[in-house]
């Protein structure tokens, strides 16, 4: 589906924003990463797929929501993370919009396990260093979990697909930002 629904928490109830030729809104899609940027007061949802399961691509956009004009702007500035689907985000403190990991590429052959920051106009590749015990790297993965952790401040991210054969990984891996 195309549409975009709104809660009102005081009210318990949903309104729908009636897209138009005067009100716009993203093409259709699924599986796409979004999360909620309090400093710059907008949704920011990433990529996704669309179209059928004979016939179907990935997107490599990124638009913003505000709720209170109800209003979805398409953002085009930088260079934007590879299209894919599945892949996760979540607000962190101090650092911003964090979108991890998801799955395309040609043919869908690729899990990402990259790591980007939304600077509120464009996004920011992230440069990682692993530190585990026994040392390994951070798997690819797609549709996993991610949250903040304030007790720990580091952010979580949790399980997820480690291929395109739908291997379930089992791993919790704790991210803190220098």
């Amino acid at each position: 589906y195309g549409d975009t629904w709104i809660f009102d928490e005081s009210t318990r109830t949903w309104s729908q924003v009636k897209c138009s030729r005067r009100v716009f809104c993203p093409p259709a899609r699924a599986s796409q990463a979004m999360a909620y940027d309090p400093v710059h007061g907008v949704h920011v949802m990433f990529g996704g797929y669309a179209g059928t399961s004979w016939d179907f691509f990935w997107w490599a956009d990124t638009y913003t929501f505000n709720v209170a004009t109800r209003t979805w702007k398409q953002m085009t500035g930088g260079t934007a993370p590879p299209a894919r689907e599945g892949a996760a985000a979540t607000y962190v403190p101090g650092v911003g919009v964090v979108l991890f990991g998801g799955f395309g590429g040609t043919f869908g052959s690729t899990v990402f396990n990259d790591m980007y920051v939304w600077s509120g106009t464009a996004w920011l590749p992230v440069t990682s260093t692993v530190v585990s015990d026994p040392p390994r790297a951070v798997p690819a993965v797609w549709g996993h979990s991610m949250a903040w952790d304030p007790t720990r401040g580091a952010l979580i991210v949790a399980k997820g697909l480690l291929n395109t054969g739908w291997y379930p990984s089992q791993d919790t891996w704790y991210v803190t930002f220098a």
